[in-house]
């Protein structure tokens, strides 16, 4: 396409321009060969003018009406009658929008405080309860605040960088988000890695990718990392890949995450990718510094700790994110939008299902007789952080620290929030009132450093809003499992009964009066209606979404770091921060605590965090940190 632009010359010569403009243009065989003839020997006529510059970039429209905002807002022009008023400067602005619009919605009306923004601009009338909310008023109080001092050299200056961004997307100046409290988009936030092992590793690679810049690396653990691995199913498998030595060699490298935070001065952000019993110390420490933290699930070993960095991350207002990555996948999005849309009812239970658990603990107890010397790569020391002493075991470091309290959170604590997740989204299921666990072969007065081989967990949850009450059982292990298909369906219909044969290994089931749901771990992936009539009616002929940004990369899904990145900058809070994530990892804790009393109900006070009914549970809230460590 080739533009030519005679705005601004005489009526009189305005022909005369056109055919020779025709002339020249024909005279070519290509806009291209005639752009390019012109820049080499350029006419008088063609030399590009200041203005001329400026409508190139988009300003020249704005220009007219900024001309015009004294003509609309004197009280001269409001006072006129129509007559007087077909005199003043007539302009026009058009907008469009392809998908329409309400436009009595999209209206300001009025000026400075009193202005009275349009239903679709407006910010929600109730109290705001949540990270989002805030971010969205202050969104439209940025907007409101921006109008009422809007100038035109600052929208002439706003109006190019923004016409640039159309050319150059990811490239907007600072200044157009100055005084916002927003970064801009093309800005770089530089992140330091504490963890780098395992999916600690992961993350880190998943944020380079996902725009940030890895400046500091920080391990207790300089001997040669695992070989890189696969997690999950063969279909969907992921490559996950530690952090070697020539990995990132321009990023500092550190043992204590102590002195990384002290001397890296620059770093904005922190992933953390630790095991579980140092979550909270490291993190903590960074917020109270100021620094985003994305930390790997579950967020913390206890409720105590999963409750303070919930707060602390509020009251410093840092970006975070819990790295449950499923939640950024769009299959759980669709899994959420079939609840919310109806398409199997009220649901009033939840079956989730892990085919695996703790193993035998007489054997795994046993095992720590043996003594071993600690690998002089290995600061035994900083690796166990906050927790009490204990001697090196193998069984603990490098990867076996999962399995035991002291330092993990079992099978629970790491499946629950990848299982959970989606329907603890759909439903808003938020707190539970009574947990109660069973643990068959279980003794927690001889077992207690461990996890029981297998288990079966109960949590009741009120009606909220219009949902009804709902109750999550939980199975991990061989020794339980959901109940099978013809109980559930009165022989109508065959249902894949997560961890039982012919169902997926790791999966939930979501019971509601018109049918089922079952879908496997990580984003609700391969979500699926039962009976399948009921499916084919609620999907008709649209196409099943898939997880963005995984099988090209070859990384547990950058998009949830990238929704993390965008947030450090001052956007939208990302979508598992902590006020989302927190809550979500008190179910597996609470769990836990659950099985340390198996057959006990405990009823459980959210605001007051305690168990009214069993104080002696309340013992397992916490621990004490080892000297020299606190929160």
């Amino acid at each position: 396409m080739c533009c030519v632009s005679i705005q601004g010359r005489t009526k009189s010569d305005q022909p005369a321009v056109l055919e020779s403009t025709r002339a020249q243009l024909h005279a070519k065989r290509g806009c291209r060969e005639h752009g390019a003839a012109l820049m080499a020997n350029p006419h008088p006529q063609y030399r590009t003018s200041r203005r001329t510059m400026l409508r190139g970039m988009g300003v020249a429209m704005a220009l007219p009406w900024m001309e015009s905002i004294p003509v609309w807002a004197s009280e001269e022009a409001t006072s006129k009658s129509p007559d007087e008023r077909l005199a003043s400067p007539k302009r026009i602005a058009t907008l469009f929008m392809a998908n329409g619009i309400n436009p009595r919605h999209w209206h300001a009306e009025g000026a400075g405080e009193e202005m009275k923004l349009g239903q679709c601009l407006e910010p929600p009338n109730a109290r705001p309860t949540s990270e989002r909310e805030l971010a969205t008023i202050k969104r439209n109080k940025i907007v409101k605040d921006s109008i009422n001092r809007i100038s035109r050299r600052g929208l002439i200056k706003s109006t190019a960088a923004f016409s640039t961004a159309f050319v150059f997307p990811h490239i907007v100046p600072r200044h157009c988000v100055a005084g916002s409290g927003l970064r801009s988009p093309s800005e770089t936030i530089h992140v330091a890695g504490i963890g780098v092992g395992g999916m600690g590793g992961n993350d880190i690679r998943a944020s380079q990718y996902a725009g940030a810049r890895i400046a500091a690396l920080c391990d207790v653990d300089r001997g040669k990392k695992r070989a890189p691995e696969r997690h999950g199913a063969a279909a969907n498998s992921i490559l996950v890949r530690p952090i070697g030595d020539k990995d990132f060699p321009d990023a500092a490298r550190y043992r204590d995450f102590r002195q990384l935070l002290e001397k890296e001065k620059n770093i904005d952000a922190v992933i953390v990718g630790t095991p579980d019993h140092t979550h909270a110390a490291i993190a903590m420490a960074a917020i109270q510094l100021g620094k985003h933290v994305y930390c790997e699930k579950p967020l913390a070993r206890t409720v105590y700790e999963i409750r303070k960095l919930t707060e602390a991350a509020r009251q410093q207002r840092v970006a975070t994110q819990l790295g449950n990555q499923g939640h950024s996948f769009l299959a759980c999005r669709e899994f959420c939008e079939a609840i919310w849309s109806g398409a199997i009812g009220d649901v009033h239970e939840v079956h989730a299902a892990v085919r695996f658990g703790g193993g035998d603990p007489d054997r795994r107890i046993a095992q720590l007789k043996q003594q071993h010397e600690v690998p002089k790569t290995l600061d035994w020391n900083l690796w166990l952080g906050p927790a009490p002493f204990r001697d090196f075991h193998p069984m603990y470091h490098p990867g076996g620290w999962r399995g035991w309290r002291q330092f993990g959170s079992g099978v629970l604590g790491d499946y629950l929030c990848h299982l959970v997740d989606p329907v603890f989204w759909a439903l808003r299921l938020d707190a539970p009132t009574s947990i109660v666990a069973e643990a068959k072969g279980y003794d927690p007065k001889i077992h207690s450093k461990v996890f029981p081989r297998s288990a079966k967990i109960r949590y009741e949850f009120p009606a909220r809003g219009t949902r009804k009450p709902v109750t999550l059982y939980w199975y991990d292990g061989d020794l339980y499992r959901p109940p099978d298909s013809d109980k559930l369906t009165g022989g109508r219909y065959k249902l894949p009964i997560p961890g039982r044969e012919g169902g997926p290994g790791l999966g939930v089931l979501v019971v509601g009066e018109k049918g089922h749901i079952v879908y496997e771990s990580h984003g609700a992936r391969n979500w699926r209606i039962y009976p399948e009539s009921r499916m084919k009616e609620y999907m008709g002929e649209r196409p099943r979404l898939d997880r963005p940004g995984v099988r090209s990369t070859g990384l547990l899904n950058y998009n949830h770091h990238r929704d993390w990145i965008h947030a450090c900058k001052g956007y939208e809070p990302a979508g598992s921060n902590f006020d989302y994530g927190g809550p979500l990892t008190e179910l597996a804790a609470l769990g836990n605590i659950a099985t340390l009393m198996p057959g006990t109900e405990l009823v459980w006070d959210v605001k007051r965090m305690a168990f009214p009914n069993h104080p002696e549970a309340n013992q397992y809230l916490h621990y004490r940190y080892r000297d020299g460590w606190s929160l």
